[in-house]
């Protein structure tokens, strides 16, 4: 279990690689090369816990629509075995909504 000063800092990182995300490259290399003289990370290693938790928070957003695809895909599957003489797909999606 992470102890409450990594998870602040984590926050902390996340936060800066978020907000720093519209800047330039050179200008974020500048701020993590600033962020890792002053904690005992070195530039590679913050570098990648940043994108890291920026990955997971972007995977975190898209959870919930994929899983609603897939719930899609699933029911589309199942209906076109259960009813498989409708071939027009506006007749399927009008037999979907009320199925």
């Amino acid at each position: 279990m992470a102890s409450f000063q990594q998870l602040k800092m984590s926050l902390f990182l996340f936060r800066i690689e978020t907000e720093s995300q519209p800047l330039s490259g050179a200008t974020r290399k500048t701020i993590y090369t600033h962020l890792s003289a002053f904690l005992p990370v070195k530039l590679a290693a913050l570098t990648k816990r940043a994108k890291k938790l920026r990955t997971n928070e972007q995977d975190d957003k898209l959870k919930e629509p994929i899983n609603r695809l897939r719930e899609g895909r699933r029911r589309l599957i199942l209906y076109r075995k259960c009813f498989p003489f409708i071939e027009q797909s506006e007749d399927l999606c009008v037999h979907l909504r009320f199925w």
